[in-house]
């Protein structure tokens, strides 16, 4: 999960249009060779709002000698069975893949949404986006270099619900 969103976070943009990213994802990276922190922080620079449809959450313990995911074998979906030092290894992981996740997801602007139905999330992401805006700007008075953060506030009256980037990296 975390190389292809590598691949999708980085992939270039032109400033005049919005990127989005949507994932349907069990929320469990299992393979990538990134890892979450690099993930997180290549999510602080991307010009792109991430929306993650978690599918399932971790079980709230280890549940050894239990059944928690499985293999392919042969082309078939085989259970697989864990004792409880390898499920508490497992669950740990998971929560520490979904902790990377919503850290990247936060840090572009998206959101979260923990759905079973994929159209659902689907048209959520989409009504989101449809109804977002895109500020652009001109820093002036600040070094190029090095982290500069960004806050944003409205002025007018009214409730509104303000996502965005944390800040951004100058050259």
């Amino acid at each position: 999960m975390f190389d292809g969103l590598f691949q999708a976070l980085a992939w270039p943009v032109a400033p005049e249009r919005r990127h989005l990213i949507a994932l349907f994802t069990d929320g469990f990276d299992t393979w990538s060779i990134l890892d979450g922190e690099q993930l997180a922080a290549l999510a602080s620079h991307a010009d792109v709002m991430l929306h993650a449809v978690v599918t399932a959450s971790p079980p709230l313990a280890p549940t050894g000698g239990t059944s928690y995911g499985g293999t392919i074998r042969g082309g078939v979906l085989v259970e697989q069975r864990f004792s409880l030092r390898q499920s508490a290894e497992r669950l740990s992981a998971c929560r520490a893949s979904q902790s990377a996740l919503f850290d990247a997801v936060r840090r572009t602007g998206g959101l979260i949404h923990r759905l079973d139905d994929a159209v659902e999330g689907f048209e959520s992401i989409l009504a989101d986006f449809r109804s977002s805006y895109v500020l652009r700007y001109t820093p002036r008075g600040v070094t190029r270099e090095g982290w500069h953060e960004v806050d944003v506030n409205v002025t007018r009256r009214g409730s509104f619900s303000i996502r965005a980037r944390k800040g951004y990296e100058g050259e």
